[in-house]
Parts: structure tokens; C-alpha cells; sequence
């Protein structure tokens, strides 16, 4: 048989596996083809700013505050070389991330539950991975930690009971590049590991032959965070990690237990008002038994106990592969008591089932499938987030300031400082440090006026958005009192930005300021 016809072969036996995944192609693309340049939200751009300063030698911990491990800042990094202060890089690599992560869902559901499961999580995975409530459509950390995650599963399924040195090499691999893109993948990836490894034990009872194959373990995943922090190590930025990184977030982590049970009743409503087909198969995990169902079930409530207390949507994202597998192992046991003779007709019950789920998404969330950029910012983020209106008021900065001269933004709103190309006079590139109740948040601020002083900002931008967190009710009154003292001595009203009633950012005068209700961000110059 010729090449050409061992094509055409392939392309006869496997007609309907290539037209379902270019539909699901169409429909994955059309879920995120308008995000692309969507106006970017807050976390993007302290990431854009970190990787900024990265390229002119400036390092992150050092000079931005940065809560997060080095990964997300290298990806941002390479995605500035695609292309500066364009909005779409980032989002195309979390786009190619997330894209992956669903096509490597279905292959795990396929190598265990068969066509029926693997097809459901292909077509359902893209609902969890976009979802506009969680504002799963941004260039965020989760969406690259969990292709790394959901590789460790793919790796447990497919090598399990044929282990080599190298398999167990790659999972601590995995495990630490999903922990170093956001560490509460941690307690998910550490409990598969153990679960992996005491199944072993117990087929094997070869106790030397386990602690050897965790040593292997550790060893990629040490090796693996060393190459990550080679960086802030040879910059001699460790020491602001741990602070930031570890020993800051730790006190964040407690003071969001504020926010229990509001936020978790409020997020699992969302998912119930959305997703209630699929969310209505979990529960069958019990009655049916699924194969690994157990293991599913305890990492999705482990993964759920690391982020209850969280107030923040995409944090929920960690739950997504354990919901997709338990949902298609729950339909593939439905399905198989569902007995239809002819072939032609084996494929009904799950495209009527996959047609209901959509239909139920879509009837409140279709909206996203026709809005443009600008309109999709505001119908996630709402108007109490300057990100619309960032990239104008980043270009006045640019106006009206000079390169090497730095700014401040009085507010968390870090993108305008990528996109003005403009050094922040502080570290701290976000005021929430300075507001969340934190031992450490008297100190901040002592040190953001101390900056001010010494470094005397060409320009001040006050946001007047209450979710830029420029001061909290319960702060200390440090910084605010001295920032409203220093701009009225030392600097004059150049401008502001506003929405207008149809969502489109203006720039307004001085003398227009006074007569609009509605302004969001304040451009003060230095006298």
C-alpha cells in the first residue's frame, strides 16, 4: 500500500474521531477567540510588570511585590519576546495551555472509561477552563498550572504498573511545575503521589523499592525548583520570597478565612446555575463506582479544602480535572447499562447529553460568543475595575512623562506601568499589601512613604475604583494621609479617565473632571 493510500486509509477508519475534534476545535476557538485582546485584569499585568523589569536587569521580588513563584513571570517573559506590550501573547499561551489540558483529560478518560467518557470530558473540560464567572478566560497562573497537574494524572494512568526510574523522575517534575505556577496544587499533587506509591506498596509489600522511587521523586521535583529559582538566587531576591512568597502568604491565607462559607455557597451556586447536568452525574460516583472514582473524590475535596476560603473565582479552576473525570467515569457506567444495537445509533445518548449541558451553559452565558474585547472586560469585571481604562491612561503617562522617570499608582493596577513603560518609585506595585490585615501591613506602608520620598514619582495616578484597594477601612491611614498631603503640595490635576454609558474609556480635562460622576483613575503631575 502506497503512502497516499495508507492516508486515505487512516482518514476512511477514522472519519468521525477527526470531524467531532475539529468541531470541538471550532468550539474551543470560539469560546476564547474574543479574550485574546481583552483589556487585561490586574494579576496579568503585576505579572507583565515583573517580567518587564526582569528584561532590564531589575529583579522581581526585589523591586514588585510578588506573591507568586518564578514561573508565571518567565512565562511572561517569553511571551514579551513574542511581542511587547501587545495584549494577545500571554493569552494565546494560556489558550494553547488550556487547549492541551482538555485534550489530555479526554485521553485519560478514554484510557480508562472508553469513547463514551473520553468524549464527554473533551467536550465539557472547555466549559470549566472558560468560564467567565471564575474569569477563567485571562492569562492566569491556574490555567498554566494545570496542564503540568493534570500531566501527573496522565502519568499515574497510562505508566501505573509499569513504572521506571524515569516515570517517577517526571511526576516529581510535574508535581513541582504545577506547585510553582500556584503552590495549592501542592496538597493535590503530594496526596496522588502518596496514593501512587502506597498502591504500589501494596501490590509489590517492597518497602525499600517505594522509599527509592519517592527518593526519584524528590529528586525531580528538587531539581525542577532549583532551575526555577536560579534566578532570584543569583540575584539574591530569596530572601524577599520567602518573605513574600511563603511567609506573607501565609497570613493572606488566613485573613481570606473571613470570606467562609459566604464565598464558597456563592461559587458552588454558580456552578449548580451553570453546569447542573454535569454536576448532577458527581453524585453517582457512589451508587456506580467508577474505576479510581475513590481517588478523584478524595483530590477533588482535597483541592477544595485548599482554596474554601477563597473569594477568588479562578481559584476554583484546581477543581476541574477531578470534576471532568468523575463526571465522564459516572457517564460511561450510565451509559453502558443503555443498550443500542445498531452503531449508528451508539452515539446518541451522548450527544443528546453533551446538547443539554450546553444548552443549560449557554441560555445564560452565550453572551460571551458575541461580545468584543472591550465589552467582554466589562461584562466579567464590571466597571468597579479600572482594566478598560488602563491602557488610555498608560499612554498619558507616556505623554507626559519621560523614559526613566518613574510613577505611582496609588491603587493595584500594575498593568499601567507595562504598558506606560514606567518604573513604580516603590516595590509595591499593588497597594493590597499595604490594606489586607496582615502583621506586616504598618511596616508596608512605612515603606511605601519612605520610597515616595526618596524616589519623588514624575506622576501619581489615584484609582478611584473601590476594588484597586488604595485603602480599606480598617488600615492604617500612613500611606493615604501622606499621599493626599504630598499630591496637594507637589503636584497638579493633569486628567482622568471614565466610562461612558456604553463602556467606551474617555480621557477628561481638568476643568471636565468636576462635572463627571463617574471617574476611575487621576492623573497627577509632578509640579
Amino acid at each position: 500500500m502506497s503512502r497516499r493510500e495508507k492516508i486515505k486509509d487512516f482518514f476512511q477508519r477514522n472519519k468521525f474521531t477527526i470531524i467531532v475534534i475539529f468541531l470541538f476545535l471550532l468550539f474551543f476557538l470560539a469560546l476564547n477567540f474574543n479574550s485574546f485582546n481583552t483589556p487585561w485584569e490586574r494579576d496579568e499585568g503585576e505579572y507583565a510588570y515583573s517580567a518587564w523589569m526582569m528584561q532590564h536587569g531589575q529583579p522581581f521580588y526585589v523591586t514588585s511585590f510578588i506573591q507568586k513563584p518564578p514561573l508565571i513571570i518567565y512565562t511572561y517573559y517569553f511571551a514579551q519576546l513574542i511581542k511587547p506590550f501587545a495584549l494577545w501573547p500571554p493569552r494565546l499561551l494560556s489558550f494553547l495551555f488550556a487547549l492541551a489540558s482538555c485534550l489530555l483529560l479526554a485521553l485519560i478518560a478514554k484510557k480508562i472509561y472508553g469513547s463514551r467518557g473520553a468524549w464527554l470530558a473533551l467536550w465539557i473540560s472547555p466549559l470549566f477552563l472558560c468560564f467567565p464567572p471564575l474569569c477563567a478566560l485571562a492569562a492566569n497562573t491556574e490555567k498554566f498550572m494545570l496542564l503540568p497537574l493534570i500531566g501527573l494524572l496522565a502519568l499515574f494512568v497510562f505508566k501505573r504498573g509499569k513504572e521506571k526510574r524515569s516515570t517517577y523522575f517526571w511526576a516529581g517534575v510535574l508535581a513541582a511545575i504545577a506547585t510553582l505556577y500556584k503552590p495549592f496544587a501542592f496538597p493535590a499533587a503530594a496526596v496522588l503521589i502518596i496514593y501512587w506509591l502506597a498502591a504500589n506498596y501494596l501490590i509489590e509489600r517492597n518497602l525499600k523499592k517505594i522509599l527509592n522511587s519517592l527518593l526519584i521523586i524528590i529528586l525531580g521535583g528538587v531539581s525542577t525548583a532549583f532551575l526555577v529559582f536560579i534566578y532570584p538566587i543569583a540575584h539574591g531576591a530569596m530572601g524577599e520570597f520567602w518573605q513574600q512568597g511563603i511567609i506573607y502568604n501565609f497570613s493572606y491565607a488566613a485573613d481570606m478565612k473571613k470570606y467562609f462559607p459566604g464565598q464558597f455557597f456563592h461559587y458552588s451556586g454558580i456552578f449548580w446555575d451553570n453546569l447542573w447536568p454535569v454536576i448532577l452525574l458527581i453524585p453517582g460516583a457512589i451508587f456506580f463506582r467508577p474505576k479510581f472514582s475513590g481517588l478523584w473524590s478524595l483530590l477533588l475535596f482535597v483541592s477544595l479544602l485548599s482554596i474554601i476560603t477563597t473569594p477568588i473565582g479562578h481559584y476554583y479552576l484546581l477543581l476541574t480535572p477531578f470534576l471532568v473525570l468523575l463526571a465522564a467515569g459516572v457517564y460511561a457506567k450510565i451509559s453502558e447499562k443503555i443498550k443500542i444495537k445498531e452503531d449508528a445509533w451508539k452515539s446518541f445518548p451522548i450527544i443528546v447529553f453533551i446538547v443539554i449541558v450546553m444548552s443549560v451553559y449557554f441560555s445564560s452565558l452565550g453572551e460571551q460568543l458575541f461580545l468584543d474585547p472591550q465589552e467582554l472586560n466589562l461584562w466579567i469585571y464590571g466597571s468597579e475595575n479600572p482594566f478598560v481604562e488602563s491602557n488610555l491612561m498608560a499612554g498619558k503617562i507616556k505623554e507626559n512623562t519621560k523614559e526613566g522617570e518613574k510613577i505611582f499608582i496609588a491603587g493595584s493596577e500594575p498593568q499601567i506601568y507595562y504598558f506606560s513603560q514606567r518604573e513604580s518609585a516603590s516595590k509595591f506595585d499593588i497597594t493590597y499589601p499595604l490594606n489586607i490585615s496582615t502583621p506586616w501591613r504598618e511596616d508596608y506602608q512605612k515603606q511605601v512613604v519612605e520610597d515616595l520620598k526618596k524616589n519623588k514619582p514624575a506622576a501619581i495616578v489615584i484609582s478611584l475604583r473601590p476594588a484597586s484597594s488604595l485603602w480599606e477601612e480598617s488600615s492604617p491611614r500612613l500611606f493615604v494621609d501622606y499621599l493626599s498631603k504630598d499630591v496637594a503640595a507637589n503636584y497638579y490635576l493633569a486628567g482622568g479617565t471614565a466610562l461612558t454609558a456604553l463602556g467606551e474609556p474617555i480621557w477628561l480635562e481638568p476643568g471636565d473632571i468636576s462635572n463627571q460622576t463617574d471617574i476611575s483613575l487621576i492623573l497627577y503631575l509632578k509640579k
